[in-house]
């Protein structure tokens, strides 16, 4: 019979995956963040659902989590992925953070460039104050959640029920505590009063005492968790059943409830001058459902009321009289109350509880093929698409879409330049004609010292040492003179004859080589000005066609005012849309050019290798090489993939070995120096399963700060 621990370990660990892979789980591959436009902030979940910029700010729950707190008017509230009410703004300030950091986080996002096309996305770095910004690195367990109310910090469940009293001055996320200890792992979460620090469970008793704020080693983090008994074992299992079924039970997106239950009255509008019925609506004490009167309306369907205006069709909340913007074409509402509405060639998503931007949003259609390319291993027509995302990345109006797309780009830019780029090629060509060389020599030393030993004496042995000794060295160099004895003379004028040609080639080679790199110069400086057009461009628009923004930005918007916006944003725009035309015709004609010295590179270096005579002396290695190098082709790709990420790694460990000589390291420094070697760690091992190849080592993985 299971024991009561293995029964709260089995629930425990349903709950995680459970919502992981619940109904509110989207798609994986695309990630969760918040983004702004024009000062306002909305939301996006995993790709596939957008809510429209309408808050003052947004936090998201994790990738797991189909919510997000918002705040309107200085007060926060929890919401679903449709926008719908989980908990009112009630809160002073809410944290999503797992400890204590006196800064902002900063995320740091390098230049992107591809060699054809130079830097096509600058470096970027964006911040988000500490406890708005969620730890991935962390599991999290939100049924709790820390809230601010009145000047002090509190837990709440996901019905907003008080759990914990608001008597701290700062709390944090609960987050799991020797989750490799099965008797002693508890969920404990940091709170701060009066300049100290202690840690509390989800009954909000203190765990860990009062004390300044600092990091736990294994060994004292066990001397404060003792092992649970029974009775413990119950009570912790029944806490977590219990507020992991309240925030279930209100996260998932359920049937639309009418609530308005009173009677609207739609009255015809008489006028001497009208062309056609006009209509009016109203409620039953006589106020306006709608202000001004409508062309039609359609039947009521529950709390919602479709109407048909000289601007196009709203969607009406009758429970509380707010409406949609303006649309072409709007369905019927469905059971959640959701409906489908078309402007022009677009398709929206709208609700009763707000509107949400169209599921095929163009980011993430570049997505979806990029990643489709990638997964068919065609890194050509998945670096197009790359470099058609970052082109129209600027006009999208947030750097976070930027911070969403950046690991997939970058990917792509990466595999693209090592397998296409012709300055990458000639130098893996160089390395590997080096190592091949050194090879050779090692094996030529090894073949002579064998001969030597085996001169001494004519012994049965020593004999057999000199066989070996030459076996080896004809082995190692194919070319020398011993493997050459029967036909040395030929190789000789072969050698003589080819060597002149060869020079030349070569020489021709190497002229190609620099045209290409001056190309690849020009192209990169093009590409910053076409940038920096581009941005003139959106400036220039801005100035020709004031943007209305706020809550009524498309609503009573009508086409001949967009029509006439359009217009004088056109006009602005003109000047400076030649000068981009005019660089996208230089980058043109220079992709022409070094199309062309690619393909004379390539006739060349054939030419070369035939008068080497690589083809006629290594025919049989070159078969079963070129088997091997398709084999390898993939394995390439991750192990330079995953070079630059050990790489990005060693950098950040540097930079804090700096800041501990000079400055010292905080506790959130010496969690970061654990979390990167870990990353390291994990780094080394998957390449070298996905692989087959190991990393380069280097000393800054084995620096451990003093504690």
């Amino acid at each position: 019979m299971m024991s009561m621990y293995k029964k709260w370990k089995a629930f425990l660990i349903g709950i995680l995956w459970g919502i992981a892979f619940s109904q509110t789980s989207a798609q994986s591959g695309f990630p969760v963040f918040a983004f702004d436009s024009y000062g306002r902030w909305g939301y996006c979940y995993q790709g596939t659902d957008f809510v429209i910029p309408c808050y003052d700010n947004v936090v998201d729950l994790g990738p797991s989590r189909a919510a997000f707190w918002a705040q309107q008017n200085g007060l926060w509230g929890l919401r679903r992925l449709d926008n719908s009410e989980i908990l009112p703004f009630m809160f002073d300030d809410v944290c999503v953070a797992s400890q204590f950091q006196p800064n902002p986080s900063v995320i740091d996002l390098d230049s992107i460039v591809m060699f054809d096309r130079g830097t096509i996305l600058p470096s970027l770095t964006l911040i988000r104050d500490y406890h708005y910004q969620y730890p991935s690195s962390v599991p999290l367990f939100f049924p709790l959640l820390p809230v601010e109310k009145d000047g002090k910090w509190g837990y709440v469940d996901f019905r907003g029920e008080t759990v914990i009293p608001f008597e701290y001055d700062e709390a944090f996320i609960f987050t799991l505590w020797l989750a490799n200890d099965e008797k002693r792992s508890n969920w404990l979460a940091e709170v701060r009063k009066d300049g100290q620090s202690a840690w509390i469970n989800m009954f909000g008793i203190v765990i860990i005492p009062w004390q300044q704020s600092r990091t736990f080693s294994v060994k004292e983090a066990k001397s404060y968790l003792d092992k649970r008994k029974k009775f413990e074992t119950e009570l912790y299992n029944h806490q977590i059943d219990f507020l992991a079924n309240r925030m279930d039970s209100v996260l998932l997106v359920g049937d639309y409830v009418n609530q308005f239950d009173e009677e609207i009255n739609v009255a015809e509008v008489k006028g001497k001058a009208a062309s056609k019925p006009r209509y009016r609506i109203l409620y039953a004490d006589g106020s306006p459902v709608v202000r001004d009167t409508v062309d039609f309306v359609f039947e009521r369907e529950g709390d919602a009321l479709r109407v048909k205006t000289d601007n196009g069709m709203l969607l009406v909340n009758l429970n509380t009289g707010e409406s949609s913007a303006y649309y072409d074409s709007i369905a019927p509402v469905d059971t959640k109350g959701q409906a489908l509405a078309w402007s022009g060639t677009s398709e929206y998503r709208i609700g009763l509880h707000g509107s949400w931007a169209p599921r095929n949003h163009s980011y993430r259609k570049y997505l979806a093929e990029i990643q489709s390319s990638m997964r068919q291993g065609n890194y050509d027509d998945a670096a197009k698409e790359v470099y058609s995302l970052s082109s129209v990345m600027p006009y999208y109006g947030s750097p976070w879409y930027r911070y969403a797309c950046d690991a997939t780009i970058r990917k792509v830019a990466n595999v693209y330049n090592y397998e296409y780029d012709p300055v990458a090629i000639a130098e893996r060509e160089r390395r590997a004609a080096e190592k091949k060389a050194e090879r050779q020599s090692n094996w030529s030393l090894l073949g002579d010292l064998l001969s030597v030993a085996g001169s001494f004496t004519d012994g049965e042995t020593s004999q057999g040492l000199k066989a070996v000794g030459e076996s080896i060295k004809v082995v190692a160099d194919p070319n020398s003179a011993s493997a050459e004895a029967d036909d040395q003379t030929s190789a000789e004028v072969e050698a003589a004859a080819s060597a002149q040609d060869v020079s030349l080639l070569q020489a021709q080679v190497n002229a190609i080589d620099e045209e290409l790199e001056q190309i690849s110069l020009q192209q990169a400086q093009l590409a910053k000005d076409r940038l920096q057009t581009k941005r003139q461009v959106v400036a220039a628009g801005a100035l020709g066609a004031k943007v209305q923004t706020g809550s009524n930005a498309t609503r009573n918007f009508s086409p001949p005012r967009a029509r006439r916006q359009a217009q004088q944003r056109a006009k602005a725009q003109a000047p400076v849309r030649n000068q981009m035309s005019s660089i996208d015709n230089q980058l043109e004609r220079l992709n022409n050019r070094k199309a062309e010295l690619l393909a004379q590179r390539s006739q060349l270096n054939q030419q070369i290798n035939e008068l080497s005579g690589i083809a006629n002396d290594y025919s049989d290695s070159d078969s079963s090489s070129s088997k091997s190098k398709e084999r390898k082709v993939g394995n390439m790709a991750v192990h330079t993939f995953s070079l630059q990420e050990i790489q990005s790694v060693w950098r950040q460990l540097r930079e804090l070995k700096d800041k501990a000589g000079s400055e010292g390291l905080t506790d959130s420094d010496l969690s970061r120096v654990r979390s990167l070697k870990a990353q390291a760690k994990r780094i080394r091992k998957n390449c070298l399963e996905q692989s087959g190849q190991t990393l380069p080592d280097d000393a800054i993985e084995d620096w451990n700060p003093k504690l």
